[in-house]
This record gives structure tokens, C-alpha cells and sequence, in this order.
């Protein structure tokens, strides 16, 4: 296999996360509560609850105990993501503290948060960088992983909540909206319907008189269902899901620097979330959705650098996975960057770096942080995306992520999931991929979302790839080369 071969976006791996959040209802003084996890219906884990009746300063509190596990392939390398959650809150819901280990494909990440004062603080490290926010602990914030606790022991049909809630996850505040409808889709008796968002992540889970049955990340393909806990921890053998979400086509392309646009159709029994973005437009067909890409233009020049002003500030931000003041990187892009005064050519100077700085193109990572990519000189498309976006940004130059398809040769030629940046340059985002080295962005790349290394972002990028696995099929209908359209035969 071809070492630069892009795999599924590890910030699919990051729509696991969520998991952690999603209700595991337990009831009583202490209870357990076990679910498998599986992936567009390939069992990739499971997770328990704990729940207890505690007391916290002399006064009555809950405490919640969360632990799961993903474990999935990618080609030879299997990915271990682990997960502990501890939460302690009030019968009334008010936030007491909580912590939080994660464990992502070796990657290591804590939280922890406590009530002081009339504040909610919170510490998150990744990549050796501990990140503190405080929050208004105003009479509806909640933990989110504490809803269902509050609210679905016993399920009031046409209850409906919303306000503000903690994800422990990531350490951020959240939009978070619940709905209880009466009776289940099957027309099970006794069974509530439960709707919940956090952020916009919606999941929508079945109760009933035993507590969750089942809950559905919605338009993810992930989903928990009760078991014991001897059927929640057999997994017979972890997932490829390397080759799950890759889209076999049955033309070979000619050589990706050659196109000048694509057409490709999607199609399935579904609707297909795909956007217009410069250089790509689609359309609506028989059954799925026509993408139209065209061949980035090679820029001439760039804008003088620092690059500065309002509108570019979010794409010049650093991010718990982007850490803007660490001094190797600063000196880094000091270094590589030399003598240039444009984004261009500052631009150009990065990408040839950080191509070669990781010189183990490796799927063994979930989503390191450009500190951790640096320091390993290893990984995949998210790895070598990561890092350029901090070394651009401490240039100056505002950078983007994206995330979606490019093609891939070989003995089956195929569309894979992959991450690449966009790069400002004056008048226009222009697209580089790093990983394959390449300062105008080929033809084939396919672009579903585009944001930074925050929670959002990586939650839409996550949740973008995700919603397109399984059972979307992907055709080339025709491309162009040299002013010369050619149909598929």
C-alpha cells in the first residue's frame, strides 16, 4: 500500500466522542447499565454506566461513572479509543466537578471541571497544553452527561427543555434541547421516544420501564443498544473501517495533476447532504446528487503578510489541538517561512515542510495535535493538515480544514476520505494538500465541510464524512482533461 494512501478522516473517530454525552439511564441508589456501540451495524465497542446516590460537602449529589470503548482498523492498525467519565452534580442538576480521561489511538487527553464560587472551570490538555475556560454557573446550566438523569427516570411525554449545558468532552458550553414524545416507532407499549441535541449533535433514544434501550447518533450511523456485559465487550474482530468507507469506482482516472474538473454522482436511498463551495457545485439527480469540481487555478501572488483583520480572525485563532505559542513551532515557521512577505509564498514554504517533516505517513493516530505531529513526525492526512494550519497561522496566514474525498490509483482506484487546508491569499481561499504534497489542490478532491480544530469544527467534519458511509454508492460520470471532456465509457 502506497504510504501516503489517505484513509476515513480521523475526525470520524472524533464523532465517537460524543457517545460519552449520549444518555445511559440508570435508576435507583446504584445501578449498571451496559450498551454495544456499533457502526452502520458493525459492532465497533460498548460503554457502561454507574450511577450512585453520594453525598458532596454535606449535602445530597449524584455521581455518575461513564466508561467505553472503540476499537476499530484501519487496514493493519487497530485503534483503541477508551474513555472515563466521572461526574458529580446535585439532585437539582447544579454542576458539582467532574473529570475525564481519554485515550485516542495513544493520543492522551484529560479534563476536569468544579464548581468555584458563582463559576463553572474547566481544564482540558491536549498535546501537553492545558486550556482553562470559566463559565456563568447561572440556575440552568447542567453537565450535559447529567440530562438523562434529571429527566428521563420518568419520561413526561411533550416535556420539551432547552438552554445551556457543559460537554465534558471538550470542555464547552452548548446549546442543548430535549423533546419526550409517547410510543416508539415499532408501536412498542410503554416505550418514550426521547430527542436530544447538544450542540447540534442530535440523537433520538427509546425508553423504556427497564430505562434507555437504545439510542441513534442521527445521521452518524452509530448506535448504542442495551445489552449485558458479557454481549457488550465481545467484539468478534475490530472493523476495517479503512475499507468500509471506501467508495470503489470502476474508472481509472488519468494522473490527478492532469484534470481539469470532475463529474462524480452520488447516489442512495437517502438524501445526500453535499454543499456548493468555489470550484465545486452540484446538483440534484435520479437518485442521489451530481458533484461538479474544477481544477484550482495557480496563484500568482499572495497578500502582503501579517494578514489581519476581523472576518479572518477564527482562521488565525489558536485551538485546544493548535497551540500557536509553542515555542518549537513558533521558531519552526519563523524558520521555514525565512524571507517571505506574501501568503503565497510563505504558504508554498509550509506545505514543502511539513510534507516532509512527517515522514511516517501513518494510520495508527485518532487526531493529534499539531504539537504532538511535529514532535512524532508521524501521521495521516489529519496529522499533516493540523500542523500546517499552526505553522500558517503563526505566519500569519489565515487557514482553513477541510474535509471530504480525493481519488486514489492502485490495483482498485477508489475515493477516500481525506483532510487538506485552504489558505487565504487576498482575494480568494485557495486549496494545498499537504499531505500529497501538493500546492494546488487536485480536481478530485470532493469538499464536504470546511472549518478550524475546534469542537465545531471537528464535530461538523466528523458528522459530515460519517453521514455518507454505508450505503451511498459513488459513480464518475465524465472529466476533463486539456479543454476535453471525456464520459465515462
Amino acid at each position: 500500500m502506497h504510504n501516503r494512501f489517505p484513509r476515513i478522516s480521523s475526525t470520524v473517530a472524533f464523532v465517537f466522542a460524543f457517545l460519552i454525552a449520549l444518555p445511559a439511564h440508570a435508576k435507583g441508589e446504584t445501578d449498571e447499565t451496559w450498551f454495544g456501540i456499533a457502526f452502520h451495524g458493525s459492532k465497533v465497542g460498548y460503554t457502561r454506566t454507574r450511577a450512585r446516590k453520594v453525598v458532596v460537602d454535606d449535602a445530597p449529589a449524584i455521581h455518575l461513572d461513564r466508561w467505553w470503548v472503540i476499537t476499530v482498523r484501519r487496514r493493519e492498525q487497530v485503534i483503541k479509543m477508551e474513555h472515563k467519565l466521572d461526574l458529580w452534580f446535585t439532585p437539582s442538576g447544579t454542576p458539582i466537578r467532574y473529570s475525564l480521561q481519554r485515550n485516542e489511538g495513544g493520543e492522551v487527553r484529560t479534563g476536569r471541571g468544579e464548581r468555584k464560587g458563582d463559576a463553572f472551570v474547566v481544564h482540558h490538555t491536549v498535546g501537553g497544553r492545558t486550556r482553562m475556560r470559566s463559565f456563568p454557573l447561572t440556575p440552568n446550566l447542567r453537565l450535559a452527561s447529567s440530562m438523562e438523569w434529571l429527566h428521563l427516570q420518568t419520561p413526561q411525554p411533550g416535556l420539551q427543555l432547552e438552554g445551556q449545558v457543559i460537554d465534558e468532552t471538550e470542555g464547552q458550553q452548548q446549546p442543548f434541547t430535549l423533546r419526550v414524545e409517547k410510543s416508539a416507532k415499532d408501536g412498542s407499549p410503554g416505550v418514550y421516544v426521547i430527542h436530544e441535541s447538544v450542540g447540534g449533535v442530535a440523537t433520538q433514544g427509546e425508553v423504556d420501564e427497564k430505562g434507555l434501550r437504545r439510542v441513534e447518533l442521527v445521521g452518524a450511523g452509530i448506535v448504542m443498544s442495551r445489552s449485558s456485559a458479557e454481549e457488550a465487550v465481545r467484539l468478534d474482530e475490530a472493523v476495517d473501517i479503512f475499507s468500509a468507507a471506501m467508495f470503489q469506482v470502476e474508472v481509472r482516472l488519468p494522473p490527478r495533476d492532469a484534470l481539469d474538473g470532475l463529474t462524480l454522482r452520488f447516489t442512495a436511498d437517502r438524501p445526500i447532504k453535499i454543499s456548493d463551495f468555489r470550484g465545486q457545485r452540484k446538483s440534484s439527480v435520479k437518485g442521489g446528487v451530481e458533484v461538479v469540481t474544477e481544477a484550482a487555478k495557480t496563484p500568482r501572488r499572495g497578500y502582503r503578510l501579517p494578514i489581519k483583520g476581523k472576518k479572518f480572525q477564527r482562521y488565525l485563532s489558536a485551538t485546544d489541538y493548535e497551540d500557536l505559542e509553542d515555542q518549537k513551532l513558533v521558531s519552526t515557521s519563523r524558520r521555514v517561512v525565512a524571507d517571505a512577505r506574501d501568503s503565497w509564498t510563505a504558504a508554498k514554504r509550509i506545505n514543502a515542510f511539513v510534507h516532509g517533516h512527517l515522514e511516517d505517513k501513518t494510520l495508527a493516530h485518532a487526531f493529534a495535535s499539531a504539537t504532538e505531529a511535529f514532535e512524532q513526525r508521524a501521521g495521516d492526512c489529519t496529522e499533516h493538515a493540523v500542523l500546517f494550519s499552526a505553522l500558517a497561522k503563526i505566519a500569519g496566514v489565515p487557514t482553513k480544514l477541510v474535509t471530504g474525498l480525493v481519488y486514489v490509483g492502485g490495483a482498485r482506484p477508489a475515493f477516500g476520505y481525506h483532510e487538506w487546508v485552504e489558505v487565504w491569499l487576498g482575494n480568494r481561499w485557495h486549496p494545498m494538500d499537504p499531505t500529497f504534497g501538493q500546492d494546488v489542490a487536485d480536481a478530485t478532491h470532493v469538499k464536504f465541510s470546511e472549518g478550524i480544530s475546534d469542537a465545531d469544527g471537528l464535530q461538523e467534519a466528523g458528522l459530515a464524512a460519517a453521514a455518507l458511509i454505508g450505503d451511498v454508492d459513488l459513480e464518475i460520470a465524465s472529466w476533463t482533461v486539456e479543454g476535453r471532456t471525456v464520459a465515462k465509457p
